[in-house]
């Protein structure tokens, strides 16, 4: 067996036609590169029985590769083939390493090595028109990007779809759809993206006039807002206080209204009383004890009534003295910004030097 530049030899009786090994005899001559730029390549003199160590490596890589196709790893058989066509170029390998990527679904790397096997001269005609065939379905999903930056501009990093592409590598293959271009620049927060919709067999330029000019911030727009009284803790303190102040109107009404019962009932029973012993014998209206009865129950009421209230009223003097506390700490914050706003100085050009504004 031998491998050339043009051909790769597989063992006597095998036929792997799917992925560039051909039966050959041993009695037929070594084919001679057609390739342009191939090195090293056999003569035509060579004889079946070199033993070239680059021409066995290449061969054991090629087989390698093709028990990995044939286990329909395609993607690591592509990057197989290749590994042999470096060791030996053979148009074999690179046409083997197309379709392996083609059947991975690895359409660009495919693309890329299917213009690489277009350069060469493959005498198998079928399967350079099938290669050909392949090749344009393939384009249909690809397209290219390409940037143009603006005189002067100096980027660190371009990141396409996320891969950092060096400048020299446009116009960049990538699969046709929405594309994002990312503009590094080399100093700290310069950074621009652009996108497009790319699509198939086309190139997209991108136009990069440069990264913008960040304006000086005023320290103070980096400050909270100013408080506003009617919202936050400040309106739920609003609202409990004034609750607070009209449960204590409501106790206090209430506690007039139970006091005067409870001073009417009593008196009632005391008129019904006959201390002097005057009343003896003498028919009475009705018995004064129901009436004492009724005192008693409305003055245990109001002094229900007066300890709930007194409660309610103590609570809201202290949600009043709170939301005061900080309605002058809030005036205070925002007299402060104020005063802050009034003495902000900034740096001005004055006709040949710089000057100070207040």
């Amino acid at each position: 067996m031998i491998l050339t530049p043009g051909r790769v030899l597989a063992a006597p009786g095998e036929l792997r036609s799917e992925v560039g090994i051909e039966r050959r005899e041993a009695e037929d001559p070594p084919e001679v590169a057609t390739e342009p730029g191939v090195s090293g390549a056999a003569s035509a003199s060579a004889s079946w029985q070199d033993e070239d160590p680059r021409v066995v490596k290449a061969r054991e890589q090629f087989f390698a590769a093709s028990e990995l196709f044939h286990a329909e790893r395609y993607a690591d058989a592509g990057e197989a083939f290749l590994k042999s066509f470096k060791i030996m170029p053979s148009i074999d390998s690179l046409w083997a390493a197309a379709n392996s990527f083609r059947l991975a679904d690895e359409v660009v790397r495919a693309v890329d090595v299917y213009e690489r096997y277009f350069r060469y001269v493959d005498d198998n005609r079928e399967r350079a028109e099938q290669s050909r065939a392949h090749y344009d379905q393939l384009c249909e999903r690809v397209g290219r990007v390409n940037v143009q930056l603006a005189e002067g501009v100096d980027v660190r990093e371009i990141l396409v779809n996320g891969e950092s592409v060096a400048l020299d590598a446009f116009p960049h293959k990538i699969l046709a759809g929405p594309v994002e271009v990312v503009f590094v620049g080399s100093e700290p927060g310069q950074r621009e993206v652009s996108r497009a919709l790319l699509q198939g067999r086309s190139t997209t330029v991108i136009t990069f006039a440069g990264f913008v000019s960040a304006e000086p911030r005023d320290p103070l727009e980096d400050q909270p807002p100013p408080v506003d009284g009617s919202s936050g803790p400040r309106l739920g303190l609003k609202a409990a206080f004034w609750t607070g102040v009209g449960l204590t109107a409501a106790g206090a009404v209430t506690i007039g209204a139970l006091g005067g019962l409870a001073l009417h009932y009593r008196r009632e029973w005391e008129a019904r009383l006959c201390p002097d012993m005057s009343c003896v014998g003498v028919a009475m209206p009705e018995p004064a004890e129901p009436w004492r009865v009724r005192a008693e129950d409305f003055q245990g009421a109001t002094n229900i009534a007066i300890g709930v209230t007194a409660g309610v009223a103590t609570v809201t003097f202290i949600l009043g003295a709170v939301a005061l506390s900080q309605r002058a700490r809030a005036q205070d914050e925002e007299d402060g910004r104020a005063r802050a706003r009034r003495t902000r100085a900034r740096v001005v050009a004055r006709g040949a030097g710089l000057g100070v504004a207040f």
